[in-house]
């Protein structure tokens, strides 16, 4: 009977003393987007943000971190602590299918976005005035 007692105690004094980590996320978590405010992929960043606070009842917060191509937020996620609470707004396409170009890519919808679907344009505008010969040489 002692020997049982003694190793009941140490057994719980063995327990007491580790302390199991806390669910993740225990604190807010920061998604960086290296790119400038306003644009595509800060739309998906908060969106993303808005569901994961949602579904994980933990703030995430987006952050922008534009230049250089996108390499300051870049480095600055590589940099932080690999526990979780800084993330990198990860790579979608944002059309209704994969593009051909990149077909390990999936699209904004398969990452959890269902219906996102967004295609983009560009142009390039002159003043109002510009004279025709020049506009009509872009």
């Amino acid at each position: 009977m002692p020997a049982l007692f003694l190793t009941l105690v140490f057994a719980g004094v063995g327990s007491a003393g580790a302390q199991m980590p806390p669910a993740y996320p225990f604190k807010p978590v920061r998604i960086i987007n290296p790119f400038s405010p306003g644009g595509s992929l800060d739309l998906v960043a908060r969106l993303l943000a808005k569901s994961l606070s949602g579904d994980l009842g933990q703030q995430f917060i987006v952050e922008n971190r534009p230049g250089a191509g996108g390499s300051i937020g870049i480095e600055l996620v590589a940099k932080s602590a690999a526990d979780g609470y800084t993330l990198l707004i990860a790579l979608g396409v944002t059309g209704a299918k994969r593009a051909p170009i990149l077909p390990d890519t999936p699209t904004v919808g398969e990452s959890g976005l269902a219906g996102y679907v967004v295609t983009a344009w560009n142009a390039l505008f002159a003043p109002a005035g510009t004279p025709q010969a020049i506009v009509n040489r872009f």
